[in-house]
């Protein structure tokens, strides 16, 4: 997206934002429409409206962080199970390339909030070390392939040097499978291909931590290193690293 774009979108969403903020609670038929000139991406689907559907429950406060990110898991694995993806996954791509495709992002639905749907073609070796997140409610699905994953619940937190975490999951696993993460739940996760290639459907929302975290970010991975031999049964130390890159989800 150029820069023109982009300055024209945020001042649209700037001068929207009341009327998007009211129309996601009172007429969601306004708001899908309102929305339009701030969505990117060429999918096309059912999903989108499931994905709708949770976001506006999420609104109202239906649905927790946690209970949210769940449901858009499982409606993503419908999604990958009932076809909906398979142009996308039957691409031209190589075994051993990395290409990252944005298919949808709703930027700025209500004031400080967006969403993203991706789709991460990766390579063997393409390893993604156990990194935490910050104001990020995540969700990945395993179109194709297995993945090796290690889950993560922090214990202490993403300021304190050294942290400590709970082991949740160290495995591998194959289609359907799904990684969550909250600010609460599975924070800090790692993973990469096991066996050959994969293809992992994300989705993930930020914004959910408040005006606050959005005027003064600190979002984005930020890079543990477990030492295991610290580990005591399901309890690790973990050293705090760098930040991710931009882009790193």
């Amino acid at each position: 997206m150029s820069l023109v774009k982009l300055f024209f979108r945020l001042i649209y969403a700037v001068l929207l934002s009341p009327f998007l903020a009211w129309a996601a609670s009172k007429d969601r038929v306004l708001h899908r429409k309102l929305i339009r000139p701030l969505l990117q991406g060429p999918f096309e689907g059912g999903l989108l409206d499931d994905i709708w559907q949770l976001v506006y429950r999420l609104e109202d406060g239906e649905l927790d962080n946690e209970a949210f990110i769940t449901q858009v898991a499982e409606v993503m694995k419908a999604a990958v199970s009932n076809g909906q993806l398979d142009a996308w996954l039957n691409q031209p791509i190589a075994d051993d390339e990395n290409v990252d495709i944005t298919l949808k992002r709703a930027l700025f639905y209500v004031p400080f909030k967006r969403w993203y749907l991706k789709l991460h073609f990766m390579a063997p070796g393409n390893i993604h070390k156990p990194h935490g997140h910050r104001d990020v409610l995540s969700t990945q699905v395993i179109a194709r392939g297995q993945m090796a994953v290690q889950e993560f619940d922090l214990v202490g937190d993403l300021h304190t040097n050294p942290t400590t975490l709970r082991v949740c999951r160290d495995e591998v696993v194959g289609p359907l499978a799904s990684i969550t993460t909250t600010d609460k739940l599975r924070n800090v996760h790692g993973f990469q291909p096991h066996n050959g290639s994969v293809v992992r459907f994300q989705f993930y929302l930020r914004g959910q931590a408040g005006i606050m975290a959005a005027l003064f970010p600190k979002r984005g991975r930020l890079y543990v290193e477990p030492l295991w031999e610290t580990r005591s049964a399901d309890t690790v130390q973990a050293n705090l690293g760098r930040a991710g890159r931009p882009g790193e989800s």
